[in-house]
């Protein structure tokens, strides 16, 4: 509805007509009704308030403002200039059960899914994003910060720990829905070509393995270590194709190559080949 139309609402006892003042949220509406209208006592509103109410805030970008959910257990910090117009943000803790997608087993959802909006408002400045670690879950280990993708599902998004105040906190440009997810699992670490046990079957000067990790991910190159006999061996990792490459020298053979990957919340998988 367009601000200045007529609005019906259905009370218990009749119906009221009001008139739309401006959108609060997507599909929320501030509705004024005659003073008079509501008198009577009986005439409590039904319908119209089927779930509690998202927390709001009106966003300037002449000044900076904070919202928190209802549970306290998030917040988001809006500096200076974070839209470039006047925004109204809601903030609201979402129904599990209503939720269109959960991870997939065995990594975990954990805590509050909260629902940020509006999703597709544009960012000027970063938003500081903070989420607090239920006490039942302080002593779990492979917590990250996710937001939801509609197309991708709960993807990983890179924060910093406050391990004295238990809190996830990272610095967005868009609104999104986040929550927490636990992922125990390492990253894989395979051979690109033929092995036999634990010895790599290499014929060019080049070999090359899939190192990927389904949940937290890998974002940089620098939680990847690769030695040679011992010795830090360079080499090149392709995040897009998942691919590690890395030149050998068939002079040193038998040689033992040792691969460490840790993904983005501390899972560590090591693997040793034997290079004949």
């Amino acid at each position: 509805p367009e601000p200045g139309s007529t609005a019906i609402v259905k009370t218990l006892s009749k119906s009221l007509k009001g008139s739309v003042v401006f959108p609060l949220a997507p599909g929320i509406f501030q509705i004024n009704f005659p003073w008079h209208s509501f008198l009577k006592p009986q005439s409590v509103l039904e319908g119209i308030l089927p779930k509690p109410l998202p927390r709001m805030t009106l966003v300037s970008p002449s000044r900076a403002g904070t919202l928190s959910s209802p549970d306290q257990r998030f917040e988001a910090l809006f500096p200076v200039k974070s839209f470039y117009d006047s925004t109204i943000v809601s903030l609201e803790i979402a129904n599990d059960s209503s939720f269109p997608g959960d991870v997939p087993p065995p990594y975990r959802r954990l805590g509050s899914i909260y629902r940020l909006q509006p999703f597709d408002q544009p960012i000027d400045n970063a938003v500081t994003i903070k989420i607090s670690i239920p006490p039942e879950l302080q002593t779990e280990r492979g917590l990250g910060l996710y937001y939801w993708d509609r197309k991708k599902g709960w993807r990983f998004l890179s924060a910093l720990t406050d391990s004295i105040n238990h809190q996830l906190s990272s610095r967005v440009t868009s609104l999104e829905t986040f929550g927490i997810v636990q992922d125990t699992i390492p990253p894989v670490i395979r051979p690109l070509q033929k092995v036999f046990r634990d010895t790599l079957l290499a014929r060019k000067g080049k070999i090359s393995f899939l190192v990927k990790d389904e949940m937290a991910g890998i974002r940089r190159e620098s939680q990847i270590k690769v030695t040679i006999n011992g010795r830090w061996q360079l080499f090149e990792y392709d995040p897009e194709e998942n691919r590690l490459t890395l030149a050998v020298d068939k002079k040193e053979s038998p040689a033992q190559i040792e691969i460490e990957v840790v993904d983005n919340v501390g899972n560590r998988l090591v693997k040793r080949y034997w290079l004949k």
